[in-house]
């Protein structure tokens, strides 16, 4: 039989379902395309029309901008939660959550190479993006269970505009949607099964005016380069579109400079892009199970994004006799060695963690990325369990981006077994351990 061709997106998604949708909410004309709100067309990669109009508040929220002034328009992504709780079940809520961050993270690198800055806007709350995107009028026609849900809000704008979407971090209203919508959302089961629990989370989740408050200046870096220094290898686009989910590794190793480069670049004091398209510092961490990296002693290392977590993770780990000792070749980077590890040892318990899936230890490393749950949503509410997941998915496109970069391959792991690695990871037994939560894995090697 002749082979298929198989569309392939920029951003990776678990099983390929991609339950993420995205809206443009332009507000003055762009050459040729008209004012409006649009929906994208993967398929096609075109723009469709819903509005004619974007809501009265945008316009106000930054000030009124002629196609001829800076560009400026508003992405809104959300998420049908049925593409993934069929296969899923209640795990597709994670799923769905770390997808949208692999396609904010896309969206923050096609900025920067347009010379664009972009950033989420946390004070758009779930019923604006609804609301702005014609999703809840579509909501009231559709089956219940392939609602479309409002994730977040981003700001794409010109460097010139850097004062004035300080206050977009904060605005954000519900009022005056378009009032006439163009189409209806396409219809993908004939019958469902609902996960109680995935629209109890949701409901749970939901972004409302009192959420997280955070109010940074924004940064922008407009250029992407997808490592420091020189090098002889494709232009970063042809990097993005050559990205894809290995599906093995050839057991080799890797250098221990690659392994450093890929580490600096998950790092967002070193690298500012994709990672400054957060209103929040970094308070995503990574354990590291390394058993192939040329150089490094094979064993169980943690690395911390931000050092503002050092006592808080030191205190939860305590019973786990860990040596936090540093490395001594990765000058500059918050990187601990816990626990020294025979290379099988570590192979195979990589390879247990991640469901037995041998990709997990035919590589060079895999990791499990940790945040403090329990004292993230004491802070700053229940809204910051998926923003959690899109930080984790936005450090998962990156990872994918280097690896390709450096002509080794990558893999995001949605399945993986919570209990063995929080155990692995010391962060199973008294409350303070358990505030920790592993959220997603990945494993890069030789492909």
């Amino acid at each position: 039989m002749p082979r298929a061709a198989v569309s392939k997106r920029a951003n990776a998604s678990s099983g390929g379902l991609h339950p993420t949708e995205a809206y443009v909410l332009l507000p003055a004309a762009q050459g040729s395309l008209p004012a409006g709100t649009y929906h994208y067309v993967p398929r096609h990669h075109a723009l469709e029309r819903r509005a004619a109009t974007v809501p009265e508040a945008m316009s106000s929220m930054v000030g009124t901008h002629t196609g001829d002034g800076p560009f400026f328009c508003l992405i809104a992504v959300t998420s049908v939660y049925w593409r993934e709780t069929w296969k899923y079940g209640e795990r597709g809520y994670r799923y769905c959550m770390m997808d949208a961050g692999h396609a904010v993270g896309a969206i923050r690198m096609s900025a920067a190479r347009l010379g664009l800055c972009a950033q989420i806007l946390p004070g758009v709350t779930s019923d604006t993006i609804e609301a702005w995107t014609g999703v809840a009028d579509a909501n009231r026609l559709a089956d219940a269970e392939e609602h479309e849900y409002g994730v977040c809000m981003l700001a794409v704008y010109g460097p010139s505009m850097r004062s004035e979407i300080v206050s977009l971090v904060s605005n954000g209203r519900a009022d005056a949607p378009p009032s006439v919508w163009y189409g209806v959302p396409n219809k993908h089961s004939s019958s469902h099964y609902r996960w109680d629990i995935v629209h109890a989370v949701s409901e749970a989740t939901r972004r409302d005016v009192h959420s997280l408050p955070c109010q940074p200046e924004p940064s922008c870096r407009v250029e992407y380069a997808l490592a420091p220094g020189p090098r002889s290898s494709p232009s970063s686009e042809e990097i993005i579109l050559a990205r894809r989910s290995a599906v093995d590794f050839t057991n080799r190793s890797i250098t221990l400079d690659q392994f450093i480069q890929i580490l600096w670049r998950a790092m967002p004091s070193h690298t500012h892009t994709p990672h400054d398209v957060m209103p929040w510092s970094a308070r995503v961490h990574l354990f590291i199970m390394v058993y192939n990296v040329e150089g490094l002693q094979p064993g169980l290392y943690v690395l911390l994004r931000n050092e503002d977590a050092r006592e808080s993770l030191g205190r939860a780990t305590s019973e786990s006799s860990f040596v936090w000792q540093g490395v001594p070749s990765c000058v500059g980077l918050s990187l601990y060695l816990l626990k020294e590890m025979a290379q099988p040892d570590a192979a195979s318990l990589s390879c247990e963690m991640s469901c037995t899936q041998s990709i997990a230890k035919n590589g060079a490393f895999s990791l499990g990325m940790v945040a403090d749950l329990k004292g993230l949503i004491d802070h700053a509410g229940p809204c910051v369990y998926p923003h959690l997941h899109i930080e984790a998915g936005i450090l998962g496109q990156q990872l994918y981006l280097e690896a390709t970069s450096l002509g080794l391959g990558a893999t995001g792991m949605g399945c993986f077994l919570d209990d063995l690695a929080e155990q692995t990871f010391g962060l199973r037994g008294k409350p303070e351990q358990q505030a920790w939560r592993t959220l997603y894995h990945f494993a890069v090697g030789v492909p």
